[in-house]
């Protein structure tokens, strides 16, 4: 895979708050994360981490937001998400939904988990308890803004995470690990 070739092509179709830097990781831990199972992303906004993680698996992708947050970029949708991968030839399965939704109906097993939701150790808790028993053998999280600006966020991926699963590296503001 052009990991190169990617990340440039998704920078000029799909704006959004992350770097290339970022994207090529993102599609790296898809990448080495297991072929069987779903690659799920939690925080749509406008798609540029779906676009990576679909550009870089043939395995179902779904992704998950309530598409309410307004950032500095403007709002997002369903629509506009479908419309900027679109752009790349990628596809989705789009749901509109909280992120801490019943897992059990939407999905069995999950290879790749992306994580860029509200950046508080409450909400990524509440994320952790309902996705990881989903994870596979040997599955791989990625979250994004891991920073000093998010204390408690950081907190809790040190805690649940950086302790007990592989640590596959951090590029920018995005971490990964693979489950043990």
């Amino acid at each position: 895979m052009d990991y190169d070739y990617w990340a440039e092509r998704i920078e000029k179709n799909i704006p959004g708050l992350m770097s290339q830097n970022e994207v090529k990781f993102i599609m790296r831990c898809v990448k080495s994360s297991p072929r069987k199972g779903y690659c799920v992303n939690l925080g749509t906004y406008l798609g540029k981490s779906t676009a990576a993680i679909c550009a870089a698996t043939s395995q179902e992708v779904i992704t998950m937001d309530t598409f309410k947050y307004t950032g500095r970029l403007g709002q997002s949708s369903p629509k506009l998400v479908r419309a900027n991968l679109a752009k790349l030839n990628l596809n989705a399965n789009i749901l509109v939904h909280s992120t801490s939704a019943k897992v059990s109906s939407i999905v069995r097993k999950v290879s790749f988990l992306f994580i860029d939701t509200h950046h508080t150790a409450r909400q990524l808790n509440a994320e952790l308890d309902i996705w990881l028993p989903y994870m596979a053998a040997r599955g791989v999280i990625a979250l994004h803004d891991y920073h000093r600006k998010y204390p408690g966020y950081v907190t809790t991926i040190d805690t649940r995470l950086k302790k007990h699963w592989e640590f596959l590296g951090l590029h920018d503001t995005v971490i990964g690990f693979r489950k043990p």
